[in-house]
């Protein structure tokens, strides 16, 4: 990972990565077989991708087919194939629109908290990436499979999204830990996003530890492993 300059003068490079984070991904929404009215045609594969990312999550992959997802949206035959030409190209979207609305939802709370201090704008990015996630736990397990159903062109569009949100994430924690060394914060911030997409399999938001609470713990955590060189302190 090669980090931007995060100075003050330096700030409009953070704020394009945080663009970056959240631009659609150019590869969704991928042709398939033959085209469709537009409006119809986004409502129908939302609803496509959450029925086979439900039946993912209950029958596991392997089971997940194209004719058991048409059947549970309703439609016959080879309609599904309208929408998505392969089954890949299904999971694939699924994938990528979630990190999309991931993306989205993490630089919703970096924006809104512009005047806040880099630990405080941390936890607010946690905390929006543990909402998002949780609220799509289904396509959020399937995307952490993406080495499993994907192939390695796919593979590599889910890679370079997820690398978008490690280094925001790891741009704004190198400023809530200023002395720490850049290999530091870099091993810090992909561990934070490790740890907050494996929470995500088993956090209950109605627990006891409330999201802000966990945000605010995986943050502490995050600023002792970027500053686990001796120089660096956290303020």
């Amino acid at each position: 990972m090669t980090f931007i300059d995060v100075r003050p003068d330096r700030q409009p490079g953070l704020k394009a990565l945080a663009n970056r984070v959240a631009a659609p991904d150019p590869s969704s929404g991928e042709p398939a077989a033959s085209a469709t009215p537009v409006e119809e045609s986004r409502a129908r594969r939302q609803d496509i991708r959450r029925a086979a990312a439900q039946m993912i999550a209950e029958r596991g992959v392997l089971k997940a087919t194209m004719q058991g997802v048409g059947r549970a949206v309703k439609l016959r035959g080879s309609s599904l194939y309208h929408y998505y030409a392969t089954r890949e190209a299904l999971f694939a979207e699924i994938m990528l629109e979630h990190l999309h609305a991931l993306g989205l939802k993490v630089c919703a709370a970096f924006d809104a908290t512009e005047t806040a201090g880099p630990r405080q704008r941390l936890e607010a990015m946690i905390a929006a990436f543990l909402d998002a996630a949780l609220a799509e736990r289904n396509e959020h397990r399937l995307t952490l499979r993406s080495g499993d159903v994907l192939n390695e062109d796919k593979r590599h569009a889910v890679r370079v999204r997820t690398r978008s949100l490690v280094d925001l994430f790891g741009e704004v924690l190198a400023l809530a830990v200023p002395d720490a060394a850049p290999a530091a914060v870099q091993v810090a911030a992909m561990s934070l996003v490790a740890a907050m997409s494996c929470a995500a399999l088993w956090f209950h938001q109605d627990g006891e530890v409330a999201v802000a609470d966990y945000a605010r713990m995986l943050a502490l955590m995050a600023m002792s492993g970027a500053a686990a060189d001796p120089g660096a302190g956290i303020p």
